[in-house]
Protein backbone atom coordinates (compact mmCIF):
# COMPACT_ATOMS: atom_id res chain seq x y z
CA UNK A 1 0.00 0.00 0.00
CA UNK A 2 1.71 3.42 -0.59
CA UNK A 3 0.61 6.52 1.16
CA UNK A 4 2.28 9.94 -0.46
CA UNK A 5 2.58 13.46 0.48
CA UNK A 6 -0.36 14.29 -0.96
CA UNK A 7 -3.05 12.59 1.76
CA UNK A 8 -0.72 14.37 4.72
CA UNK A 9 -1.12 17.71 3.03
CA UNK A 10 -5.11 17.14 2.23
CA UNK A 11 -6.38 15.02 4.97
CA UNK A 12 -8.64 16.78 7.33
CA UNK A 13 -10.33 13.89 9.50
CA UNK A 14 -9.00 10.42 9.60
CA UNK A 15 -11.12 7.68 11.27
CA UNK A 16 -9.52 4.52 11.94
CA UNK A 17 -10.44 0.99 13.48
CA UNK A 18 -7.79 -0.84 15.70
CA UNK A 19 -10.40 -3.79 16.52
CA UNK A 20 -8.94 -7.17 15.86
CA UNK A 21 -11.74 -9.94 15.92
CA UNK A 22 -10.78 -13.02 18.69
CA UNK A 23 -10.93 -15.40 15.93
CA UNK A 24 -8.42 -13.55 13.79
CA UNK A 25 -5.52 -16.05 12.84
CA UNK A 26 -3.53 -12.87 11.55
CA UNK A 27 -3.07 -9.49 12.14
CA UNK A 28 -5.85 -6.93 10.69
CA UNK A 29 -5.13 -5.41 6.86
CA UNK A 30 -5.12 -1.47 6.69
CA UNK A 31 -7.16 -0.63 3.68
CA UNK A 32 -7.41 3.26 3.34
CA UNK A 33 -10.39 4.71 1.53
CA UNK A 34 -10.59 8.50 0.64
CA UNK A 35 -14.08 10.32 0.55
CA UNK A 36 -14.81 13.89 -1.50
CA UNK A 37 -16.68 15.10 1.80
CA UNK A 38 -18.07 14.32 5.24
CA UNK A 39 -21.96 13.52 4.26
CA UNK A 40 -24.15 11.32 4.16
CA UNK A 41 -23.58 9.92 0.28
CA UNK A 42 -21.30 6.73 1.89
CA UNK A 43 -23.55 6.17 5.09
CA UNK A 44 -23.18 2.25 4.47
CA UNK A 45 -19.41 2.75 4.97
CA UNK A 46 -19.35 5.27 8.44
CA UNK A 47 -22.08 2.40 9.70
CA UNK A 48 -19.64 -0.80 8.68
CA UNK A 49 -16.85 1.44 10.38
CA UNK A 50 -18.24 2.21 13.46
CA UNK A 51 -20.24 -1.03 13.96
CA UNK A 52 -16.94 -2.88 13.54
CA UNK A 53 -18.12 -5.16 10.03
CA UNK A 54 -14.38 -4.14 8.85
CA UNK A 55 -12.80 -5.46 11.32
CA UNK A 56 -14.88 -8.55 11.58
CA UNK A 57 -13.62 -9.75 8.29
CA UNK A 58 -10.27 -8.64 9.39
CA UNK A 59 -10.21 -5.27 8.03
CA UNK A 60 -7.80 -2.44 9.62
CA UNK A 61 -10.36 1.14 7.44
CA UNK A 62 -8.29 4.43 7.43
CA UNK A 63 -10.69 6.98 6.39
CA UNK A 64 -9.92 9.84 4.51
CA UNK A 65 -11.09 13.14 3.97
CA UNK A 66 -10.44 15.12 0.97
CA UNK A 67 -11.79 18.22 -0.58
CA UNK A 68 -14.20 17.11 -2.80
CA UNK A 69 -14.70 13.74 -5.40
CA UNK A 70 -12.14 14.73 -7.91
CA UNK A 71 -9.19 14.53 -5.11
CA UNK A 72 -10.88 11.40 -3.65
CA UNK A 73 -10.44 9.85 -7.76
CA UNK A 74 -6.89 11.20 -8.23
CA UNK A 75 -5.63 9.45 -4.93
CA UNK A 76 -6.77 6.41 -6.27
CA UNK A 77 -5.51 7.35 -9.74
CA UNK A 78 -1.82 8.01 -7.79
CA UNK A 79 -1.76 5.44 -5.68
CA UNK A 80 -2.28 6.91 -2.31
CA UNK A 81 -5.45 5.27 -1.31
CA UNK A 82 -6.56 1.56 -2.05
CA UNK A 83 -10.30 2.84 -2.53
CA UNK A 84 -12.31 6.10 -3.21
CA UNK A 85 -15.70 7.07 -2.59
CA UNK A 86 -16.60 9.34 -5.55
CA UNK A 87 -18.21 9.99 -8.56
CA UNK A 88 -19.35 6.46 -10.83
CA UNK A 89 -18.83 8.62 -14.02
CA UNK A 90 -15.10 9.20 -12.73
CA UNK A 91 -14.65 5.70 -13.79
CA UNK A 92 -15.47 6.46 -17.44
CA UNK A 93 -13.70 10.04 -18.00
CA UNK A 94 -10.33 8.35 -16.32
CA UNK A 95 -10.62 5.12 -18.80
CA UNK A 96 -10.71 7.51 -21.75
CA UNK A 97 -7.41 9.10 -20.52
CA UNK A 98 -5.74 5.34 -19.69
CA UNK A 99 -6.45 5.36 -16.47
CA UNK A 100 -7.79 1.77 -15.62
CA UNK A 101 -10.64 2.15 -12.69
CA UNK A 102 -13.35 0.02 -11.17
CA UNK A 103 -16.64 0.37 -10.03
CA UNK A 104 -16.90 -2.19 -7.13
CA UNK A 105 -19.55 -1.18 -5.39
CA UNK A 106 -22.60 1.56 -5.76
CA UNK A 107 -23.53 3.13 -2.54
CA UNK A 108 -26.11 5.61 -3.99
CA UNK A 109 -28.17 5.03 -7.30
CA UNK A 110 -30.82 8.20 -6.51
CA UNK A 111 -29.97 11.50 -7.06
CA UNK A 112 -29.10 13.35 -3.74
CA UNK A 113 -29.21 17.11 -5.05
CA UNK A 114 -30.84 19.61 -4.62
CA UNK A 115 -31.11 23.26 -5.98
CA UNK A 116 -32.19 25.88 -3.34
CA UNK A 117 -32.02 29.93 -3.06
CA UNK A 118 -31.86 31.93 -0.32
CA UNK A 119 -35.59 32.52 1.42
CA UNK A 120 -36.03 35.76 0.01
CA UNK A 121 -35.16 35.23 -3.49
CA UNK A 122 -38.17 35.78 -5.99
CA UNK A 123 -36.63 32.97 -8.49
CA UNK A 124 -39.38 30.47 -9.55
CA UNK A 125 -36.86 28.53 -12.28
CA UNK A 126 -33.31 28.00 -13.39
CA UNK A 127 -33.99 31.16 -15.80
CA UNK A 128 -34.71 33.45 -13.12
CA UNK A 129 -31.44 32.96 -11.89
CA UNK A 130 -29.53 34.25 -14.89
CA UNK A 131 -26.39 36.76 -14.10
CA UNK A 132 -26.06 35.24 -10.28
CA UNK A 133 -23.89 33.00 -8.51
CA UNK A 134 -24.39 29.61 -7.32
CA UNK A 135 -22.42 27.53 -5.26
CA UNK A 136 -21.26 23.78 -5.25
CA UNK A 137 -18.57 22.07 -3.42
CA UNK A 138 -15.88 21.52 -6.23
CA UNK A 139 -15.46 21.58 -9.91
CA UNK A 140 -16.54 18.65 -11.70
CA UNK A 141 -18.21 17.26 -8.02
CA UNK A 142 -21.80 16.21 -8.05
CA UNK A 143 -23.35 19.03 -7.07
CA UNK A 144 -21.37 20.66 -10.06
CA UNK A 145 -22.21 18.02 -12.77
CA UNK A 146 -25.90 17.71 -11.87
CA UNK A 147 -25.94 21.50 -12.33
CA UNK A 148 -24.13 22.35 -15.20
CA UNK A 149 -26.34 18.88 -16.49
CA UNK A 150 -29.80 20.46 -16.06
CA UNK A 151 -28.49 23.76 -17.24
CA UNK A 152 -28.22 22.26 -20.51
CA UNK A 153 -31.46 20.43 -20.27
CA UNK A 154 -32.88 23.57 -20.02
CA UNK A 155 -31.55 25.53 -22.98
CA UNK A 156 -29.56 27.30 -20.58
CA UNK A 157 -25.73 28.12 -20.64
CA UNK A 158 -22.92 27.40 -17.49
CA UNK A 159 -21.76 30.86 -19.24
CA UNK A 160 -25.05 32.50 -17.95
CA UNK A 161 -23.86 32.08 -14.20
CA UNK A 162 -21.43 32.32 -11.80
CA UNK A 163 -20.37 28.82 -10.87
CA UNK A 164 -18.46 29.03 -7.58
CA UNK A 165 -16.96 25.99 -5.64
CA UNK A 166 -16.21 26.32 -1.73
CA UNK A 167 -14.81 23.17 -0.86
CA UNK A 168 -17.36 21.33 1.02
CA UNK A 169 -21.45 21.29 2.05
CA UNK A 170 -20.33 23.15 4.73
CA UNK A 171 -19.40 25.84 3.88
CA UNK A 172 -21.86 25.75 0.60
CA UNK A 173 -23.88 26.10 3.38
CA UNK A 174 -22.66 28.61 5.44
CA UNK A 175 -21.86 30.84 2.02
CA UNK A 176 -26.00 30.73 1.15
CA UNK A 177 -26.86 31.36 5.08
CA UNK A 178 -24.78 34.76 5.29
CA UNK A 179 -25.96 36.08 2.19
CA UNK A 180 -22.65 35.37 0.10
CA UNK A 181 -24.40 33.66 -2.83
CA UNK A 182 -28.08 33.68 -3.74
CA UNK A 183 -28.04 29.61 -4.64
CA UNK A 184 -26.52 26.50 -4.41
CA UNK A 185 -26.73 23.08 -4.92
CA UNK A 186 -26.60 20.92 -1.80
CA UNK A 187 -27.00 17.44 0.11
CA UNK A 188 -28.37 15.80 3.42
CA UNK A 189 -28.09 16.76 5.92
CA UNK A 190 -26.84 20.15 5.08
CA UNK A 191 -30.24 20.66 3.04
CA UNK A 192 -32.44 19.50 6.35
CA UNK A 193 -30.10 22.33 8.00
CA UNK A 194 -31.54 25.28 5.49
CA UNK A 195 -35.11 23.41 5.77
CA UNK A 196 -35.42 23.68 9.48
CA UNK A 197 -33.93 26.79 10.02
CA UNK A 198 -35.92 27.98 7.17
CA UNK A 199 -33.28 29.98 5.62
CA UNK A 200 -33.49 28.49 2.19
CA UNK A 201 -35.97 27.34 -0.07
CA UNK A 202 -35.93 24.55 -2.77
CA UNK A 203 -35.84 25.38 -6.41
CA UNK A 204 -35.50 22.20 -8.12
CA UNK A 205 -35.21 18.53 -6.37
CA UNK A 206 -33.56 16.30 -8.12
CA UNK A 207 -34.06 13.44 -5.72
CA UNK A 208 -35.47 10.32 -7.00
CA UNK A 209 -33.65 10.65 -10.24
CA UNK A 210 -32.17 7.63 -11.17
CA UNK A 211 -28.12 8.66 -10.76
CA UNK A 212 -25.23 6.50 -9.46
CA UNK A 213 -23.81 9.51 -7.82
CA UNK A 214 -21.75 8.12 -5.22
CA UNK A 215 -19.57 4.29 -5.69
CA UNK A 216 -16.58 2.35 -4.17
CA UNK A 217 -13.89 2.89 -6.79
CA UNK A 218 -10.73 0.39 -7.26
CA UNK A 219 -8.04 0.18 -8.95
CA UNK A 220 -8.55 -2.70 -11.67
CA UNK A 221 -5.59 -4.21 -11.41
CA UNK A 222 -5.81 -5.12 -7.69
CA UNK A 223 -8.96 -7.09 -8.66
CA UNK A 224 -6.92 -9.34 -11.10
CA UNK A 225 -4.75 -10.47 -8.45
CA UNK A 226 -4.04 -11.46 -4.58
CA UNK A 227 -5.40 -8.07 -3.43
CA UNK A 228 -9.19 -9.29 -4.79
CA UNK A 229 -9.61 -11.59 -1.79
CA UNK A 230 -9.03 -8.61 0.25
CA UNK A 231 -11.60 -6.63 -1.20
CA UNK A 232 -14.30 -9.45 -1.35
CA UNK A 233 -14.02 -8.83 2.19
CA UNK A 234 -14.38 -4.85 2.02
CA UNK A 235 -17.39 -5.88 -0.30
CA UNK A 236 -19.20 -8.30 2.47
CA UNK A 237 -18.80 -5.66 5.29
CA UNK A 238 -19.88 -2.47 2.78
CA UNK A 239 -23.30 -4.66 2.31
CA UNK A 240 -23.32 -5.40 5.92
CA UNK A 241 -23.61 -1.52 6.34
CA UNK A 242 -26.04 -0.98 3.65
CA UNK A 243 -28.50 -3.94 5.17
CA UNK A 244 -28.19 -2.09 8.54
CA UNK A 245 -29.00 1.22 6.64
CA UNK A 246 -32.05 -0.07 5.73
CA UNK A 247 -32.81 -2.39 8.49
CA UNK A 248 -31.85 -1.22 11.97
CA UNK A 249 -32.90 2.37 12.73
CA UNK A 250 -31.07 2.90 16.35
CA UNK A 251 -27.52 1.58 14.73
CA UNK A 252 -27.66 3.50 11.94
CA UNK A 253 -28.57 6.50 14.30
CA UNK A 254 -25.97 5.50 16.39
CA UNK A 255 -23.19 5.61 13.53
CA UNK A 256 -24.73 8.90 11.95
CA UNK A 257 -23.98 10.56 15.32
CA UNK A 258 -20.33 8.92 15.88
CA UNK A 259 -19.46 10.87 12.29
CA UNK A 260 -21.58 13.81 12.50
CA UNK A 261 -20.95 14.35 16.59
CA UNK A 262 -22.20 18.40 16.45
CA UNK A 263 -25.32 17.78 15.13
CA UNK A 264 -28.57 18.42 16.61
CA UNK A 265 -31.01 15.48 17.18
CA UNK A 266 -33.06 16.69 15.37
CA UNK A 267 -31.65 17.51 12.64
CA UNK A 268 -29.86 14.23 12.26
CA UNK A 269 -33.59 12.31 12.75
CA UNK A 270 -34.73 14.28 9.81
CA UNK A 271 -31.72 13.89 7.79
CA UNK A 272 -31.74 10.19 8.03
CA UNK A 273 -35.44 9.46 7.35
CA UNK A 274 -35.29 11.86 4.21
CA UNK A 275 -32.83 9.82 2.77
CA UNK A 276 -33.51 6.05 3.99
CA UNK A 277 -37.16 6.19 4.28
CA UNK A 278 -38.74 9.68 2.05
CA UNK A 279 -36.46 9.02 -0.59
CA UNK A 280 -34.19 6.02 -0.56
CA UNK A 281 -31.13 7.46 -1.90
CA UNK A 282 -28.85 4.36 -1.33
CA UNK A 283 -28.79 1.38 -3.73
CA UNK A 284 -29.53 -1.72 -1.34
CA UNK A 285 -27.44 -4.60 -3.58
CA UNK A 286 -24.35 -2.12 -4.18
CA UNK A 287 -25.26 -2.16 -7.61
CA UNK A 288 -27.48 -1.10 -10.87
CA UNK A 289 -28.89 -2.88 -13.86
CA UNK A 290 -27.31 -2.91 -17.38
CA UNK A 291 -30.21 -0.67 -18.47
CA UNK A 292 -30.10 1.85 -15.95
CA UNK A 293 -26.85 2.52 -16.52
CA UNK A 294 -26.83 3.13 -20.42
CA UNK A 295 -29.75 5.04 -20.43
CA UNK A 296 -28.02 7.22 -17.84
CA UNK A 297 -24.47 7.02 -19.58
CA UNK A 298 -26.31 8.44 -23.00
CA UNK A 299 -28.00 10.74 -21.23
CA UNK A 300 -24.53 11.92 -19.96
CA UNK A 301 -23.24 12.06 -23.84
CA UNK A 302 -26.27 13.71 -25.02
CA UNK A 303 -25.63 16.80 -22.66
CA UNK A 304 -21.47 16.60 -23.30
CA UNK A 305 -20.80 15.51 -20.22
CA UNK A 306 -19.22 12.29 -20.96
CA UNK A 307 -17.12 12.41 -24.34
CA UNK A 308 -17.85 8.79 -25.05
CA UNK A 309 -19.45 5.40 -23.65
CA UNK A 310 -18.12 2.83 -21.79
CA UNK A 311 -19.71 -0.56 -21.71
CA UNK A 312 -21.34 -1.94 -18.65
CA UNK A 313 -19.03 -4.86 -18.05
CA UNK A 314 -15.90 -3.09 -18.21
CA UNK A 315 -17.23 -0.09 -15.36
CA UNK A 316 -18.32 -2.68 -13.00
CA UNK A 317 -16.81 -5.48 -11.40
CA UNK A 318 -17.80 -8.78 -11.02
CA UNK A 319 -17.90 -10.67 -7.98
Amino acid sequence: MRHGNLIAALMTVVVTIQVVPAHAQSAPVKVTFAEGSRNFNVLPAYIAIQKGYFAQEGINPELITLKGGPAAANALVGGDVDIAFTLTESVIKLKLQGKDLTVAAVIQDKNPCVLVVAAGNPAKNLADLKGQTIGVTATGSLTDLVLRQYMKQQGLSASDYKIVAFGTPATVNLALQHSEIPAAVTVTPFLTRLQIDKTAKVLVDFRGDFYPGQSMLVRTEDLKGDKKVIFEKVMRALQKGMDTLYGDEAATATAAKAFFPNMEPDLLEAALKDDTKEHAMFAPKLTVNRTDFEKWQNTLIKDKLLSAPASYDTVFAKW
